[in-house]
């Protein structure tokens, strides 16, 4: 089994109006978007979330405009790219999990309709009635199956998911088991944006403090109890310093 993580873009957003629980950051804070790509033991590849849509490429104002919100892409940011340079097509991802339906989590959705799509079913309700922010040209496509799911589910064996919601209605993080040498990590998406903000569990100023705090409570219990590696999408201290990067890998 192995883990990769796939960069996939920038967001740089106003440090005041959507991370205030972290004021050191100053006035902007440019967090990278990420994917992952789990390549189970019995030859399945399972893709969690798929990041910018490319219409960024040309149009960093392609869903949000700024200057709240300053989207960076680049053509080698597309999912398609980055799978290929795995020697991977489209065709080849088995499963997509759908952390939840925020511009920066499912933008490439559309390019693996051979796919079977796992949401949770509160935040696929969610987004049919939130178009303002769950962008339906990115996830509400025909040729998309999408299944629904209610709370924490063994996906298949290795991977289970983990209902945190708090930042969005229906959020879920997915829990990786069984790779030889790192053993048990954790993909929070969104349940928390930075490991500040995650260790430190500050979550005053965020949209939903009691449910956030409670998922962060929830993946940390996991995380001691089996000594796991906790990875999340936006972190970019982390990133530039501990995360293995695509083409590297956790196994």
């Amino acid at each position: 089994m192995r883990l990769y993580v796939v960069p996939l873009g920038v967001v740089e957003v106003d440090v005041a109006k959507f991370m205030p629980w972290e004021p050191e950051r100053g006035e902007r804070y440019s967090g990278p978007v990420a994917g992952f790509l789990v390549q189970t033991d019995h030859g399945r590849n399972v893709l969690v979330d798929t990041g910018l849509s490319p219409d960024h490429i040309d149009d960093p104002e392609a869903r949000i405009a700024g200057p709240d919100v300053k989207v960076t892409m680049r053509p080698e940011d597309d999912i398609r790219h980055q799978l290929g340079l795995l020697g991977l097509a489209p065709a080849d991802i088995d499963t997509v999990v759908v952390t939840h339906f925020d511009f920066d989590h499912c933008g490439g959705n559309r390019f693996f309709p051979q796919a079977s799509f796992v949401v949770q079913r509160e935040q696929y309700a969610y987004a049919q009635t939130h178009h303002e922010r769950c962008f339906p040209q990115d996830w509400d496509l025909p040729e998309l199956d999408y299944r629904l799911v209610d709370g924490d589910l063994e996906l298949m064996p290795g991977i289970e998911l983990v209902a945190t919601p708090g930042h969005a209605p229906g959020h879920q993080s997915v829990v990786v088991r069984g790779l030889e040498h790192t053993g048990t990590v954790i993909l929070t998406s969104d349940a928390a944006h930075t490991h500040v903000e995650f260790e430190q569990e500050r979550v005053d100023g965020t949209p939903d403090p009691v449910t956030i705090l409670a998922s962060i409570q929830k993946l940390k219990a996991i995380r001691d109890a089996e000594n796991a590696t906790i990875l999340l999408c936006h972190d970019a201290d982390a990133w530039s310093t501990t995360y293995r990067l695509l083409p590297d890998y956790y196994d």
